[in-house]
């Protein structure tokens, strides 16, 4: 917060992806991952990965899964390309983890936004009817100054909307429920079954036990069955953060509560730990700010009726200042 009632939202523009931009892209991207600094590459043995492949239909238009999209992110300076996942809380307007788009010294300069993306289908989702580029991200001033993981959420505005989507809903997580939830993504450490990072989408059941009032740190922690099969799993809050079991590569996926398919988390981390940032409440990030911001910001990044400020180290990034509730 910056003071009573308002909100300091980091943003910048992007570079449109275009034809030239699509020759830069290489056949085989990095996956976007959150790290610890430590070796870490999965909570799942190979043969025990309880993610499994969403079925076809799910993807293609109609179905549930549809307005979950693939990412392809060109980071500056260093030009190498990354991919991860999104979705659409708007037909114009991607939720992702904020890290898939700054990390360290690297920010999103261009981002590729597919729909119905499925690689084993010759690149579906890739043609200019399933793709848009993202003109402008604008995120938490808690991620872009100090990386603060409850704060590990962005928001990407389109060129133009999608056509015949049904946007995911959102809510805010009961204080004290236990009912099953799904993350679905695409999982970009998954290359090899594939036959490139995130090529395809998977989902990952989970049951969550949640009381926010007593939890030690008021932090999701989980502990689950890692040995196959659908997992049962009890976690816990902490902070401003919702972990779930997950593996790697599912960075900016949607939790989704499957009593009502209403997203209530963004995945940031798989792994040894695994965690997502809350959507709203006293713990989570409020995302009418960074709809009212994005909406304010409208064609320009400069408006003349709006208090912007340029980050005095980083010029491509600015700040403007949102009222909130």
């Amino acid at each position: 917060m910056e003071g009573a009632g308002i909100e300091k939202v980091a943003f910048w523009g992007l570079e449109p992806y275009n034809a030239e931009q699509a020759s830069d892209l290489p056949d085989q991207v990095e996956p976007c991952i959150l790290g610890s600094g430590v070796t870490d590459i999965g909570i799942f043995p190979k043969d025990d990965d309880v993610r499994i492949p969403v079925n076809k239909e799910d993807v293609t238009p109609g179905g549930k899964y549809h307005s979950i999209v693939k990412l392809f992110i060109r980071n500056q300076p260093s030009g190498n390309w990354t991919t991860a996942t999104g979705w659409l809380c708007r037909d114009d307007l991607v939720v992702t983890a904020a890290h898939c788009v700054l990390k360290g010294n690297q920010h999103a300069a261009c981002i590729r936004v597919c729909i119905g993306y499925s690689a084993s289908s010759n690149g579906t989702g890739a043609s200019s009817d399933n793709q848009r580029s993202v003109v402008r991200i604008a995120l938490p001033s808690a991620w872009s100054d100090s990386c603060a993981s409850p704060s590990n959420m962005a928001f990407l505005q389109l060129d133009k909307p999608f056509e015949d989507v049904t946007p995911i809903k959102y809510s805010t997580p009961g204080t004290k429920v236990q009912e099953p939830l799904t993350v679905v993504g695409y999982a970009s450490d998954i290359g090899a079954r594939a036959g490139s990072p995130g090529g395809e989408m998977y989902r990952m059941k989970i049951c969550r036990e949640i009381d926010l009032d007593t939890s030690r740190w008021n932090m999701l922690v989980y502990q689950g069955d890692s040995m196959g099969g659908e997992p049962n799993l009890l976690l816990r809050t902490h902070n401003q953060t919702l972990t779930v079991a997950s593996a790697l590569g599912f960075g900016g996926a949607p939790i989704i509560r499957d009593s009502d398919f209403v997203a209530i988390g963004v995945h940031a981390r798989g792994g040894s730990f695994n965690f997502g940032t809350v959507i709203g409440g006293p713990f989570g990030v409020n995302v009418s700010v960074y709809e009212e911001a994005l909406r304010i910001l409208g064609e320009g990044n400069q408006p003349s009726d709006v208090k912007v400020d340029t980050d005095p180290d980083r010029e491509w990034l600015k700040y403007t200042y949102i009222a909130c509730e």
